[in-house]
């Protein structure tokens, strides 16, 4: 009886130490599962900072609108008057004078070989006033040739760099008005283009001016009544 009752004992004991490992295993293992959640968790935060970080390469910080349109200025290149690299013809008082405007940033010699043209007549800006140095900016108004026969009604004036009729590249302003004139240096003016279309208007007002801000190349150009403001360059 005594040794069954021992050999009894030993088996319970011995069953209850299979139990106690087997839980604890369990729960190890248990453990070591929600030690693996907290790990995804981990895994999870690092993915949402990436993907703030994606955020963070923001299209918004390459700004278009840093690269501003109003900045490349199409109206201040444009073809304006003051656009112009050379001596321009800002007015014509037919029987009175002529008015050169210097729309450069630099004081020009007119004495250098400048010319007007209305054929057949070629009179130097020299001859007509000798040492006339016009300021950038600034205008002269030379008087007008005894030699040139055009009215109000119609005619041209040409203005040259130099005396050299048929180089159209020398041919720096052309304006024609009313009836034109003839012979003419139109033909050159359009090869050059200078100009374009029919003449402006005939002058009804006191001269025909050049318009502030007009290209210079026909007959939008120009005011026949002589009304327009003076042009001025900054």
């Amino acid at each position: 009886m005594t040794l069954r009752y021992g050999m009894v004992l030993i088996c319970v004991l011995a069953l209850a130490g299979c139990d106690d490992n087997g839980g604890t295993d369990a729960g190890g293992g248990g453990s070591d599962a929600g030690g693996g959640g907290a790990d995804s968790g981990m895994t999870d935060t690092d993915s949402g900072a990436m993907g703030t970080d994606a955020g963070g390469t923001d299209a918004g910080a390459v700004d278009a609108g840093d690269v501003d349109a109003g900045d490349v200025d199409a109206g201040g290149g444009g073809g304006g008057h003051c656009a112009g690299a050379d001596l321009i013809i800002e007015e014509v008082d037919p029987g009175t004078g002529i008015t050169i405007f210097n729309p450069t940033t630099a004081a020009i010699d007119t004495s250098t070989g400048y010319t007007l043209c209305q054929r057949p007549s070629y009179p130097t800006l020299a001859t007509i006033e000798a040492g006339v140095m016009i300021p950038a900016g600034g205008r002269h108004t030379f008087a007008w040739p005894g030699t040139f026969a055009d009215t109000d009604a119609g005619g041209e004036i040409a203005l040259y760099s130099s005396p050299s009729f048929i180089d159209a590249a020398a041919l720096i302003d052309f304006v024609c008005w009313g009836t034109g004139h003839t012979p003419s240096r139109l033909t050159t003016a359009e090869e050059d283009g200078d100009w374009a279309g029919a003449c402006a208007g005939a002058i009804t007002g006191d001269s025909l001016r050049r318009i502030p801000e007009s290209d210079g190349h026909g007959a939008a150009s120009y005011d026949p009544t002589g009304a327009a403001a003076a042009l001025t360059c900054p």
